[in-house]
């Protein structure tokens, strides 16, 4: 027999072969482009009068503890202060936010319970006791 017809047999292996690498290739390649992390820029909208949460960070916190005794103590930052330092340091600072810490009470049980029922905005009425009298006032 020639060995004219074992040429063709060969090729049809090399074909076999390089399409097998072809789609290998391609699959690699197509593996590659779709595997990579892409990221996509969100515009998330800004609610009106919300503060940037940086605010937080400058805020003053004040912060209420019951002593032994039921003394309540208020504290600025770290430092204990009077009720009559902690107004004037109010009154002076132009502050528009503060952060105010208080241990659990029915108050702040209340609080947390609107808030944990979706209700955003909540009015605090208190009422001032004098000596005279009392007259009540309501803040925000």
């Amino acid at each position: 027999m020639s060995t004219a017809s074992a040429a063709p047999g060969f090729g049809l292996y090399f074909i076999d072969i390089l399409a097998c690498m072809v789609f290998c290739l391609t699959l690699a390649l197509v593996s590659a482009r779709f595997g990579r992390e892409t990221t996509v820029e969100i515009a998330l909208p800004e609610l009106e009068g919300a503060s940037p949460a940086h605010d937080e960070l400058t805020a003053p916190s004040i912060s209420l503890r019951n002593e032994a005794g039921g003394v309540t103590r208020f504290y600025w930052e770290q430092e204990v202060v009077s009720l009559a330092t902690l107004r004037e340091r109010l009154a002076g600072g132009g502050f528009e936010r503060v952060v105010v810490r208080v241990e659990e009470s029915p108050f702040t049980e209340v609080v947390a319970s609107a808030k944990a029922a979706g209700v955003h905005d909540i009015d605090i009425a208190y009422e001032v006791r004098a000596a005279s009298g009392a007259t009540g006032r309501s803040g925000r």
